[in-house]
Order: structure tokens, then sequence, then C-alpha cells
């Protein structure tokens, strides 16, 4: 089983981020400062983590993830 995309929606009340990973490789995130690059990965490594406590303290409405 292998992570494919995760996407999140509501960052901050503001911001929905959908990431695709790629299949082999590197995938780069980029974007302005401050839209939450930083915030949804510490958000992945959590819910790998089962830190449900650390992850709920995120300002977000939804998170879907998949995997293949």
């Amino acid at each position: 089983m292998k992570l494919k995309s995760v996407s999140v929606y509501g960052l901050f009340h503001c911001y929905d981020h959908i990431l695709e990973l790629c299949d082999e490789g590197l995938t780069f995130i980029h974007s302005p400062n401050g839209v939450g690059k930083s915030t949804v990965l510490k958000m992945i490594y959590d819910l790998f983590r089962g830190d449900t406590e650390e992850l709920l303290e995120m300002p977000f409405e939804r998170m879907d993830v998949v995997f293949t």
C-alpha cells in the first residue's frame, strides 16, 4: 500500500490543498509562504503516527487520504 494523494479542505478556514504524489521519484510542493505547506505535511505525519489529538488541533474542515 502506497500513499497516492492527500487533500485538505478548509485549512485555516481559507485554503484547499490537493497533493497528487508521484508514483516514482520525488513530489515537489511549492506555493507562497503562509498558505499551509508545512502544516499539511505535519498533518500527514500526525495521521500516520496516530496522533489524533494533535491532528484535531489544526484548523481544517476535511482531510481525504487515498492509497494505491
